[in-house]
């Protein structure tokens, strides 16, 4: 994974109602120049929690290009290079100017436009990141503070990040993952701007991943036993299932925190970037009930399995149960006690 081009571009305001300030950069930025802890904070940006996945949509229809989408097909090919990365990223950051410029957008501060081109696992990826400047401070050579401001890319508050391959494919409704925080006029200018929406069938994905990602960080990471992952999904199920009832918005840092309360941070990475899902969960109430299975205990038998399997595996139909495709051991274990029962009866 790593850097391949980057460029910054400034479209900002000091203050709210002020004129934008506009400075767009001629040429890419020297990645010689490009430290090395920074290089590796802007890679990151992208591989942490609390991000959306979606797709380019033009008033909800990805049929249609928006602008966004429109300028990316200009520039790159079918193989994905692209052509001349400082006039898309100039194009890009003149199209968000005339975006806050609007009056009804006066009191957006705007920030850097970071754009890198980089490569991960393969996939060729275009991310922008809107980043501001935090107040430090430095030392002079005479050991004299000084007033510093430096560019925060501790954390991503405003971006995106198209994975250019994905797209390009047309095998994804999941290649634009974005950050565009909680405030409803941010989130729907930035979305407007890169011309996202959320996947259509976020909720039924995102639900089945969700029943994954904890399924495996339990198994490989915790290395919990099956009746412990089994307890942990009736646990998120519960969980969910009330926030639904008070009607509350099912955040994937808020289902971390209850489940793995000392390891959060850990499941909240794992999920969002190998399971990819977003941090505002939107939740398949057919999905959620696969969080549970079918269960039945009583003093003689007991009885579980997973309730996508009723139908396949397991047929009911007239009050009777079939089950197929045992298992080798239970097969062999009940022709054996079978054959002992007959013996004995003999």
């Amino acid at each position: 994974m790593g850097i391949q081009k980057i460029i910054i571009h400034e479209v900002r305001r000091i203050k709210d109602g002020n004129p934008l300030i506009t400075n767009y950069k001629e040429q890419e930025n020297d990645l010689s120049t490009l430290e090395e802890e920074l290089s590796q904070n802007l890679l990151e940006l992208f591989t942490k929690s609390n991000l959306n996945y979606g797709e380019f949509a033009l008033d909800g229809n990805p049929d249609l290009e928006p602008a966004f989408e429109q300028t990316l097909n200009k520039y790159f090919n079918p193989s994905n290079e692209c052509s001349d990365f400082v006039e898309m990223t100039i194009e890009l950051s003149k199209n968000y100017a005339s975006i806050i410029g609007e009056n009804k957008l006066s009191s957006v501060k705007g920030g850097f436009l970071v754009f890198y081109l980089y490569e991960v696992k393969g996939k060729i990826c275009l991310a922008i990141a809107i980043v501001n400047k935090t107040k430090g401070a430095d030392v002079t050579s005479d050991l004299e503070f000084v007033a510093s401001h430096l560019l925060d890319l501790s954390m991503l508050h405003l971006g995106a990040s198209i994975n250019i391959s994905d797209w390009h494919s047309g095998f994804s409704h999941r290649y634009v993952k974005f950050k565009a925080g909680r405030a409803s006029d941010i989130r729907d200018y930035f979305e407007a701007f890169v011309g996202c929406q959320l996947d259509k069938k976020a909720a039924q994905t995102e639900t089945r991943e969700l029943r994954k990602a904890i399924q495996e960080f339990s198994k490989n990471t915790l290395n919990l036993d099956q009746d412990a992952i089994d307890k942990n999904l009736r646990d998120v199920h519960g969980f969910i299932t009330e926030k639904q009832k008070n009607e509350e918005t099912i955040l994937l840092s808020s289902i971390a925190k209850h489940i793995f309360p000392d390891h959060d941070e850990e499941f909240l990475t794992y999920a969002s970037n190998e399971r990819k899902i977003s941090e505002f969960i939107q939740i398949d109430k057919v999905a959620l009930r696969t969080f549970k299975k079918i269960s039945f205990k009583s003093s003689k038998f007991s009885l579980s399995f997973e309730r996508e399997l009723l139908g396949n595996q397991f047929k009911f139909e007239n009050g009777v149960l079939t089950i197929t495709d045992l298992p080798e051991k239970l097969r062999m274990e009940l022709e054996e006690e079978n054959s002992n029962s007959s013996t004995q009866e003999g």
